[in-house]
């Protein structure tokens, strides 16, 4: 019996030893492929015609053309019609392998389409929404997709949030040990000042200079305000914020304004010409970010993706 295997090695020497530059020239016509497959499925040449939207002159060019390439019959011609010959069942089985996976193929890009369409809602702090969110939000696999964010923003995120939304981007650590949940980086926070407040209050030199100073609160309170007393100690304490916002947009439309120093993400405050940074011998203000989740994130693949998209964007930033 000779095998399909051997056939193909026969016609392209060497099947298995075939570049991949000169593998889709020998393999042979996709069409006449399934055309043969046609006519073998609904059991003649008149068959297929009736199931397809191929004459029937075409149909039998197509498989004398399938003949020629492969260098085999693939029917036996008789009187009482075609018959398929052991070399034919062998194609047509690789055939229906083919042609499945083909159609495989375009389920899962369109299942991979649908994956990315539909609505993510995110619960964040005020703080991290405004610095960090939009250099992840402008991803080209983002703006690509049908995928619709859904944006809550708050000065304190709980785990009582999160059962409302799909992510949660908060600093501290949830409670609920049912959550999953990532510690995904820090922020790296500075001390920021206006010209206008530096002209009339001057720059502190020192950590014990702060007492002198009118210092502006505007992110998650408790999470912020232990970071701060962990970086600065005791000299930036509750009581020295003289200005607390819970919302971070408008206490740094505060510092802007001259009303005290306040707190932002480096990267974001060191390329802000209305201000400087103060206190630069001291280290950064590290902010940690956690990524929370349901447990049924790995059932959809939409919030899975914008998981990774946040958790990948805050890495980098």
């Amino acid at each position: 019996m000779i095998s399909l295997h051997r056939l193909f090695t026969e016609k392209h020497q060497k099947f298995r030893t075939i570049k991949e530059e000169e593998m889709f020239d020998s393999a042979p016509n996709l069409e006449y492929l399934r055309s043969f497959s046609m006519v073998v499925k609904y059991g003649s040449v008149a068959g297929a015609v009736n199931k397809s939207k191929l004459s029937l002159p075409t149909l039998s060019r197509h498989i004398k053309l399938l003949e020629a390439e492969l260098g085999a019959s693939l029917f036996s011609r008789t009187n009482n019609g075609m018959m398929i010959t052991e070399i034919g069942e062998q194609v047509y089985a690789t055939s229906k392998i083919l042609f499945q996976t083909a159609a495989d193929l375009h389920s899962d890009v369109l299942q991979s389409k649908a994956n990315k369409s539909g609505i993510v809602k995110i619960v964040a702090s005020t703080g991290i929404a405004a610095i960090i969110l939009p250099q992840i939000f402008n991803s080209a696999d983002l703006l690509s997709s049908d995928i619709q964010l859904h944006l809550a923003t708050t000065h304190n995120v709980t785990d009582e949030l999160l059962g409302e939304n799909d992510i949660a981007i908060q600093t501290h650590r949830p409670t609920n040990l049912n959550l999953i949940a990532s510690r995904i980086g820090e922020i790296a926070l500075g001390a920021y000042a206006s010209a206008t407040y530096l002209d009339a209050m001057g720059a502190p030199s020192s950590l014990s200079d702060l007492k002198d100073h009118r210092i502006i609160g505007g992110l998650e309170t408790k999470s912020f305000r232990d970071i701060v007393d962990q970086s600065f100690g005791s000299n930036v304490s509750n009581q020295a914020f003289h200005l607390s916002c819970e919302n971070h947009s408008v206490a740094w439309q505060m510092v802007l304004a001259g009303c005290g120093i306040g707190f932002t993400h480096i990267s974001y405050g060191d390329n802000e010409p209305r201000v400087k940074r103060v206190l630069k011998i001291l280290p950064t203000l590290d902010l940690p970010i956690w990524l929370v989740a349901h447990q049924e994130i790995n059932n959809s693949h939409r919030i899975r993706f914008i998981y990774d998209l946040i958790s990948n964007g805050i890495n980098k930033a």
